[in-house]
């Protein structure tokens, strides 16, 4: 996220200022909410490199006012605001560079290639940030990959790999043998629709798989991950909610 202000303080205040919980409606299922946690102003950016010490102290803030939908176990931040967020090429958020990080992303890359059998069907990730995994994936299983990722800064791809700096398109995944979405989800304003784009996709006969990956709320509110409560995440989800979201789709 790459938010620049040019008057911090006054645009701050106005983007942590309490936002009425009075009408507010489960974004998953449309259910009443309760507000149960709340960070007055937290930095938006939490995953872009400042150039210098006084742009780090202007960053843009953000409150974090979480609620609870008691219908579908929904949790999200109610004082979300989308203006507040820009994905480009400064956003950087991967991983990649632990080695216990990317033994992780391994095991995942060969437990899908092992378990299911990719053909020659293409695989297609959601947010895939500089391209590791997909790269990976598709070297295990001999497939062509498209990724789409407008933070993407690597250059341009022609070879059995490509990927798009720009945010994916339901269309983009027709004809897919295997969708990936690693640590999206949870970032999307509008979640629901996204999987239900997906649901409707026209495959032809096709047995897609579709992989989704998410932080769990369950141990984020329990207290062993506290730094994953962040501005950029929308949504908190627990096994229960997010399975109840791809029933609804």
């Amino acid at each position: 996220m790459t938010s620049r202000v040019t008057e911090p303080g006054a645009r701050n205040a106005a983007r942590n200022a309490p936002v009425p919980l009075s009408g507010t409606a489960c974004i998953f299922c449309g259910g009443s909410v309760a507000p149960f946690f709340e960070l007055p102003a937290i930095p938006v950016d939490v995953s872009a490199l400042f150039r210098d010490r006084d742009e780090a102290l202007g960053a843009t803030t953000g409150r974090l006012a979480l609620v609870f939908c008691p219908q579908c176990g929904g949790i999200f931040n109610s004082a979300w605001d989308p203006a507040a967020l820009s994905y480009d090429t400064r956003y950087e958020n991967s991983l990649d560079a632990s080695a216990v990080f990317w033994q992780y992303a391994e095991q995942l890359a060969h437990r899908l290639t092992s378990t299911y059998a990719m053909g020659n069907g293409s695989v297609v990730e959601i947010g895939c940030g500089q391209g590791r995994f997909l790269d990976e994936i598709c070297r295990l299983s001999g497939s062509r990959g498209a990724g789409f990722d407008p933070s993407y800064h690597g250059p341009p791809r022609d070879g059995s790999v490509s990927v798009e700096r720009r945010l994916f398109k339901a269309a983009d995944a027709e004809g897919a043998r295997l969708i990936i979405c690693r640590h999206v989800l949870e970032h999307l304003e509008d979640p629901l629709l996204l999987i239900t784009e997906l649901a409707g996709i026209r495959q032809d006969g096709l047995d897609t798989l579709v992989y989704f990956e998410v932080p769990n709320a369950a141990i984020i509110l329990d207290g062993a991950l506290p730094w994953d409560l962040i501005y950029p995440h929308v949504s908190y989800f627990t096994l229960e909610s997010l399975t109840g979201l791809f029933r609804r789709s």
